[in-house]
């Protein structure tokens, strides 16, 4: 499978949710690969303790756009668990990416 789509998910997490949320985002690791993720990665942005990025690589743009509703949803049930997490819920959450030709 070609895998030629890059999505970025970035946002910013509460002080007091850095434990809840590092343990919660183990298992949405494990769980992206059941979408066809590969090649994710997950970090802090540069000098800073709470905002995070993840780059996560998808075949294709209908891939895309059904994990960036999945992942921005209250009623998923593990993706929902990062609304308290994030500061301003999960509305606050910036999804894009970027296509390699």
């Amino acid at each position: 499978m070609n895998h030629s789509l890059q999505m970025y998910i970035q946002y910013e997490i509460k002080e007091s949710s850095i434990e809840q949320y590092q343990q919660l985002m183990k298992n949405i690791l494990e769980t992206l690969k059941s979408y066809d993720a590969v090649d994710i990665r997950w970090m802090p942005s540069p000098g800073s303790q709470t905002n995070f990025i993840e780059v996560i690589t998808l075949p294709t743009e209908s891939h895309y756009h059904a994990l960036k509703k999945l992942r921005k949803s209250r009623h998923h049930l593990l993706f929902g668990m990062l609304d308290d997490c994030i500061s301003g819920g999960l509305n606050q959450m910036d999804c894009f990416a970027l296509k390699h030709g």
